[in-house]
């Protein structure tokens, strides 16, 4: 970095001003502008680099972009269309139906049923002793392809 007093700007810094702010020196950070504008009146490379910049400001002030064709926004709009997925089957009825704003407590409100129902039917079938029945045992035998009472 360059050596700076709060009353003396280096030519460089100036440089860097320019291009960031542009040449008028209001759009110049207020805690620099003073040190700016006394470099100016002690240096003619100063003058010429706001000079530059003052015309590549007006240069950039005058360019216009230029409008696009009917035909290429055509172009532009047909492609940016082709490119786009088509909605699945699934979006599309979820949209019908409400979207996330229907769907979302709906699957709250099975998942919350399911575990209450879960609860209140009876466990039958499930201990060991219900499954080591004759029956069950006649079964798999059958299963397993052994003569069984059949």
């Amino acid at each position: 970095m360059t050596s700076e007093t709060p009353n003396k700007l280096s030519l460089s810094r100036f440089e860097e001003l320019l291009d960031q702010h542009g040449s008028d020196a209001t759009g110049w950070p207020a805690t620099e502008r003073d040190a700016a504008q006394a470099l100016l009146t002690m240096s003619a490379e100063a003058r010429t680099l706001q000079q530059r910049a003052a015309e590549t400001d007006q240069r950039l002030s005058q360019w216009q972009s230029p409008e696009a064709s009917p035909g290429f926004r055509r172009r532009l709009l047909a492609d940016f269309a082709a490119q786009q997925p088509a909605p699945s089957w699934l979006g599309l009825l979820m949209r019908q139906l409400g979207g996330a704003r229907l769907a979302m407590p709906a699957m709250a409100a099975a998942m919350v049923l399911g575990i209450m129902v879960g609860n209140w039917l009876p466990m039958e079938g499930s201990s060991v002793d219900d499954v080591a029945s004759d029956d069950a045992l006649s079964l798999l035998q059958y299963d397993l392809g052994e003569e069984g009472e059949w």
